[in-house]
């Protein structure tokens, strides 16, 4: 897998609710055991290719690859 050379974005983890709190009283919890692992989600956000995008003639794919 090629190595992912971006620098120019931002990261957002999205962590499912798989399990069940229960609230006591007190402050105290009790989380029951998931079923299985979590799926994480990464959500990445490109705002300078947005503004690339609609610059045409500004960026040199060449020169410059991470823009």
């Amino acid at each position: 897998m090629q190595t992912f050379d971006f620098p120019f974005h931002l990261v957002e983890d999205q962590y499912p609710q798989s399990s069940t709190v229960i609230q006591f009283g007190g402050g105290y919890q009790f989380a029951t055991k998931p079923n299985g692992p979590d799926q994480i989600t990464f959500k990445l956000t490109f705002k300078a290719m947005w503004f690339f995008e609609r610059s045409p003639g500004v960026v040199d794919r060449d020169r410059d690859p991470q823009i």
